[in-house]
């Protein structure tokens, strides 16, 4: 099981495994496509392998509006892609600036946030 909840804001993607390697299953969500309340995953993998997974997901687990909201996300795609094209761009101009900063220590983040730390925190706002 693969977890791409954050592969909108990566340039990587795990996505070719799935034909090389036919006990694969890769999960995604719609959250990070715009729609973090509708609460919409979907998975991919073999069809025999995702029937099994489907065993035991509920016959109504997805209500009509949350359906018709993901429907129209996909209709709008290029709206969505634009915005995490512009969240990569950012983040990569906050890396920039962070490490510029002194004693600011950060990791390479693929996903929509960054994560560092820095010996004295006060010192950041008098950047």
């Amino acid at each position: 099981m693969i977890d791409e909840a954050y592969q909108p804001f990566s340039s990587r993607s795990y996505i070719d495994r799935l034909a090389s390697n036919e006990h694969v299953l890769l999960m995604r969500t719609m959250s990070k496509f715009g729609l973090a309340g509708v609460r919409i995953g979907y998975m991919m993998g073999r069809k025999e392998l995702v029937a099994q997974i489907d065993k035991v997901r509920p016959p109504y687990n997805i209500s009509v509006l949350n359906s018709e909201a993901a429907l129209f996300a996909l209709e709008h795609e290029y709206v969505f892609a634009g915005q995490a094209e512009d969240i990569r761009r950012e983040r990569t101009r906050l890396q920039e600036a962070l490490a510029r900063l002194p004693g600011v220590r950060q990791w390479r983040s693929d996903a929509n946030m960054i994560w560092f730390g820095c010996p004295m925190p006060s010192a950041l706002s008098r950047n």
